[in-house]
C-alpha cells in the first residue's frame, strides 16, 4: 500500500509544481513579494497548486507510517523529476537533451541503490 501512496506524493509533486509554475508565470511582471503574494491569490491555477501540495503531504504522510523517509522521499523526487522532464517536453514543447536524460536516469539508478541497500522490513 506504501507505494500506492508513493505514487500519489509523485503526482501530486508534479501537479503542484507545474501549476506553480502556471502560477509564477502570471505574477512575473509584479515586483515586491507583498505585490506577488496578492497576485497569486487572485489566481485559482495557485490554489489548485496548494491543494496539490495539500494532496502531496497527505499521500506522503500515509506512505511514511511504513516506509523509512530515507527511502520514501528519494523515491518521491526521482519520479517527480522524471515526470516533469516528460511534462516539459511532451506538454510544455521544451527540448528534452541527452544530458538530462542522462541525469534522470542516473538520478534513478541512485534511488535504485537506496531502495536495493534499505532493510527489508
Amino acid at each position: 500500500m506504501a507505494w500506492i501512496y508513493l505514487s500519489l506524493a509523485a503526482a501530486a509533486n508534479m501537479a503542484a509544481n507545474t501549476l506553480l509554475r502556471q502560477a509564477a508565470q502570471g505574477v512575473k511582471d509584479r515586483e515586491g513579494p507583498v505585490d506577488i503574494v496578492l497576485g497569486l491569490l487572485g489566481q485559482p491555477v495557485f490554489w489548485l497548486a496548494l491543494a496539490a501540495a495539500g494532496a502531496l503531504l497527505l499521500a506522503f504522510t500515509m506512505a511514511l507510517r511504513t516506509t523509512p523517509v530515507s527511502l520514501a522521499y528519494p523515491v518521491v523526487t526521482a519520479v517527480a523529476i522524471a515526470g516533469l522532464l516528460v511534462v516539459e517536453g511532451v506538454w510544455l514543447g521544451q527540448h528534452l537533451g541527452a544530458v538530462r536524460v542522462l541525469g534522470v536516469a542516473l538520478i534513478t539508478a541512485g534511488v535504485a541503490a537506496i531502495f536495493l541497500g534499505a532493510p527489508q522490513q
